[in-house]
């Protein structure tokens, strides 16, 4: 029996895509050169639009709260002139004029970061024994309490700065007669 002639049938498409993608061919490194870039020109491209994108968002986060601040600036700015402008505006200011006046802003609702408004008054030492004597009086009606009421600290000074008016009404009656001049930090302002 003759001898069959074996025909071997090779696939030509792995010799076609070793050809084609070899390393010493021109193509495969005009694609890597083109590949690489378009791949970091890309790359450059998006780092660029994050970081301008980020810093816009700061930039108008920034602006939002700059504007936010100098609106409450502003707001508590005008209640500190309105409230100088009621004091200033009566001749004979008393606690009941002056809790109406701090109820009538609703302090809770419209102005929330103030926890209360007080008023200090000036008062020579010559002065001293009518203010405190009135001062009790009133606070004896206005708050109907009977614990005796003094300047604190005690002692005798040329002249105090006196807490007389808080709002919303305190509790306890401790809190009326402070003399913010004997704090160092009061009497450097003054």
């Amino acid at each position: 029996m003759p001898a069959r002639a074996r025909h071997t049938f090779e696939n030509p498409l792995p010799t076609v895509l070793r050809d084609a993608f070899s390393v010493t061919r021109f193509s495969f490194w005009t694609g890597v050169l083109l590949s690489s870039l378009v791949g970091s020109l890309s790359y450059v491209m998006t780092q660029r639009s994050i970081e301008r994108n980020a810093y816009e968002r700061f930039i108008n986060h920034a602006k939002y709260a700059q504007s936010v601040i100098g609106v409450r600036v502003k707001s508590y700015t005008d209640l500190l002139r309105a409230t100088g402008s009621m004091i200033h505006s009566t001749d004979v200011l008393s606690h009941r004029k002056f809790h109406e006046y701090v109820s009538g802003l609703n302090l809770g609702k419209n102005f929330p970061a103030v926890d209360s408004i007080n008023f200090a008054v000036y008062v020579t030492d010559a002065q001293r024994d009518a203010f405190v004597s009135d001062l009790r009086e009133e606070m004896q009606r206005y708050m109907n309490t009977r614990e005796p009421l003094d300047i604190a600290p005690p002692g005798r000074r040329p002249s105090y700065l006196v807490v007389s008016y808080i709002e919303p009404d305190q509790s306890s009656p401790c809190h009326y007669g402070i003399d913010l001049s004997a704090n160092r930090y009061f009497s450097k302002q003054l």
